[in-house]
């Protein structure tokens, strides 16, 4: 049995990752929020989820391509994983990926990526003309089964569901390209604005409760979360209760997971 995962270190590993890129945002002043979990974290216990293992952040698509194009202050221990930089990518949205160290493995990533350390999420906001429309209900279908076929690319191999298998082996024949240009399209719609609607695709939860007033993401509020004050949407109640309900309260004990990660047997050697 591999030995157990520090869920203290990792949580501590991954907010240096946050904290650098709260310092890059800062200086370059590009508008950025916590999110899901880690949004809850902040309200509820001023920090981590306990026993969360994972950091979201979310920001406007033009926000990152600002963020983007200065990801070199990152480093060369760090990397902005996407289509671009990516060509294999497996992923809806964003992330910034730690290279080295290497102390822990995203291991559904073992075969994909050497690239599959410790990571931040960023989710992207896009625009929508209305709360609800017929061609976007269409477009939101189009994206979920696009994003359905490269998760069942990336993992359905490995999935205990016949159906998701079954899939897996159909999508094998569809290039990674061809998903990652429906997406772009799909997702950016409708972003020459102004609108007063903005939505988040790449999230787990589904699209309709992610829907909500551009002024839900205005300027930030700042609480504490740790050891530092971050940026929170200011509308954080709202966005949080349409997710999840009472956020508030605590989930089931069988409900507290973690996403997953394993100890790198070879970070001795880096």
């Amino acid at each position: 049995m591999p030995d157990p995962v520090d869920l203290h270190d990792v949580q501590a590993r991954e907010l240096g990752i946050l904290k650098l890129i709260n310092q890059i945002c800062s200086r370059h002043h590009i508008t950025y929020y916590l999110a899901y979990g880690t949004l809850i974290g902040a309200i509820r216990h001023q920090g981590f989820i306990p026993w969360d293992d994972d950091v979201d952040i979310i920001m406007t698509r033009e926000e990152y391509e600002r963020f983007f194009a200065v990801r070199d202050e990152l480093g060369l221990d760090y990397l902005v994983q996407d289509w671009r930089t990516t060509p294999d990518f497996w992923s809806f949205h964003p992330k910034v990926r730690q290279v080295r160290p290497k102390p822990y493995l995203e291991s559904t990533l073992t075969g994909t990526t050497e690239n599959n350390g410790l990571f931040v999420d960023i989710f992207l906001l896009d625009y929508l003309p209305r709360p609800a429309s017929v061609a976007q209900t269409l477009m939101t279908t189009l994206l979920y089964a696009t994003r359905l076929v490269l998760s069942a690319k990336q993992y359905g191999r490995r999935d205990p569901r016949p159906l998701i298998r079954g899939l897996s082996r159909v999508a094998q024949l569809v290039p990674k390209s061809w998903l990652a240009a429906v997406m772009l399209w799909g997702s950016t719609r409708w972003n020459q604005g102004p609108h007063k609607w903005v939505v988040s695709y790449g999230g787990m939860i589904g699209t309709d409760p992610q829907v909500a007033p551009v002024t839900a993401y205005g300027e930030p509020i700042w609480r504490r979360f740790e050891d530092t004050d971050l940026p929170c949407p200011p509308a954080y109640d709202r966005l949080l209760r349409n997710l999840y309900g009472d956020y508030l309260q605590l989930p089931p004990e069988d409900q507290r997971v973690s996403h997953g990660f394993v100890r790198n047997p070879n970070a001795a050697d880096e």
